[in-house]
């Protein structure tokens, strides 16, 4: 499923090269379940240095039974342990832990794991693609608002972009900020309040 559709489950795989949307796949799951066990003890390791069995130790439960989010990142680089640990982990899962598993996809190391994890039934895939369409980054904008509820015409979406290009980033921290300080739909005029020394009026504004 796209990034944004990712749900819980025991194993998440998190797929792709777009940087951006992997962490904040991994910050959405890891708010969700804060929401629900405000105790929930996340541990995050590379998987370049990632040691036999550890996934094991990492993902059991903790000294006062609390719930376990183990962030297990750059699989496109793991260690040789990681794998067979992984195909065997999905077969025998910790109860109350939920372990992402972050690849970029940018090699083939770690295929015989993801063919596994993909095959399982208690895992989920996220796919983090680059965008490089001009309508894939409006529905991205468009997205922002509407997931919290809130409505950004068009043109405003349109001329975010124009401000901000390819840097989700501050797409992103745009949009928040915009929904942050006023409400109801984000117009035009808002987005230049906002943001209207960044604008490249002989651009935008003879298209419009």
């Amino acid at each position: 499923v796209p990034w944004r559709a990712i749900t819980v489950a025991p194993v998440i795989l998190v797929s792709g090269p777009q940087e951006f949307f992997a962490d904040r796949a991994v910050k959405t799951i890891r708010d969700g379940l804060r929401a629900k066990n405000e105790n929930l003890e996340v541990v995050e390791i590379d998987a370049a240095e990632y040691a036999p069995a550890q996934i094991f130790d990492l993902a059991s439960a903790g000294l006062f039974g609390d719930s376990k989010l183990v962030v297990i990142s750059g699989a496109e680089r793991c260690s040789d342990a990681l794998i067979p640990d992984v195909i065997e982990y999905l077969s025998q899962p910790a109860e109350d832990a939920v372990v992402i598993i972050k690849h970029s996809g940018k090699s083939v190391r770690g295929k015989k794991m993801l063919e596994a994890i993909r095959a399982s039934d208690i895992a989920v895939e996220g796919t983090c693609l680059e965008v490089t369409k001009e309508a894939e980054r409006l529905s991205f904008v468009e997205a922002e608002f509407s997931s919290k509820g809130r409505k950004i015409q068009r043109q405003a979406a349109q001329a975010l972009i124009e401000i901000f290009g390819k840097d989700f980033e501050e797409l992103a921290a745009a949009c928040s900020q915009l929904q942050n300080d006023d409400s109801g739909d984000v117009t035009v005029e808002l987005v230049e309040k906002y943001f209207g020394g960044r604008l490249e009026t002989d651009g935008f504004k003879i298209a419009d």
